[in-house]
């Protein structure tokens, strides 16, 4: 993510869990957006939007997983 708040920053650096997730959110952004350039639907002179969310992740264990 290019534009990090410094809490999130700081987050990051202690946790390389959450550090990798949102790096796979941005790299999930970046293919969609290029998918959507190739198809022509979106233009690249479109501003990017400030929108912001609260996102909660919280992990659960799953049946199928195994702690071995």
């Amino acid at each position: 993510m290019n534009v990090m708040t410094n809490e999130l920053r700081n987050l990051c650096e202690n946790d390389p869990d959450l550090a990798l997730i949102l790096d796979t959110f941005e790299e999930i952004e970046r293919v969609y957006e290029g998918t959507l350039e190739a198809m022509g639907t979106v233009s690249k002179n479109i501003p990017k939007t400030t929108n912001s969310a609260e996102v909660i992740i919280s992990f659960q264990p799953s049946p199928y997983s195994s702690n071995k």
